[in-house]
């Protein structure tokens, strides 16, 4: 089982690695971009963190994207299997592969699932620092 990526558009949405998405690809072309990142700030690293820590975590990734002028949406990653808790997220759109990995690796995340053009989403592994 994969973790489901649900971006929280009107309507919602679910993302799957390597599937492509048509919801995705109508959200690219309304926006006028080609790209976009599922990121979390959650749990650095894939190491459970306290609630209070997350969302202080969560606030300081959503307070770059607007500085940054960056159109997103809220989502969440969900694994099925239920044993690891969904993590709040965002579908930052029109934002390059390396972009994402920057970002990534500014809050510490093992991976992103990134999207081109043919919006189909890709699990990028990312070095954390």
């Amino acid at each position: 089982m994969s973790t489901d990526y649900v971006v929280m558009s009107e309507p919602a949405f679910t993302l799957k690695v390597g599937i492509e998405s048509s919801a995705l690809s109508q959200l690219h072309k309304s926006y006028g971009v080609d790209s976009s990142v599922f990121i979390t700030a959650w749990n650095p690293g894939s190491v459970p963190r306290s609630k209070i820590e997350n969302e202080k975590r969560q606030v300081e990734l959503m307070e770059i994207l607007r500085f940054r002028s960056l159109d997103y949406f809220h989502a969440e990653g969900i694994h099925p299997s239920g044993q690891w808790p969904a993590e709040p997220s965002v579908l930052v759109l029109g934002l390059s592969l390396e972009a994402g990995k920057k970002l990534g690796r500014q809050f510490s995340q093992n991976a992103i699932l990134w999207a081109g053009p043919d919006a189909k989403p890709t699990l990028v592994m990312i070095n954390a620092l």
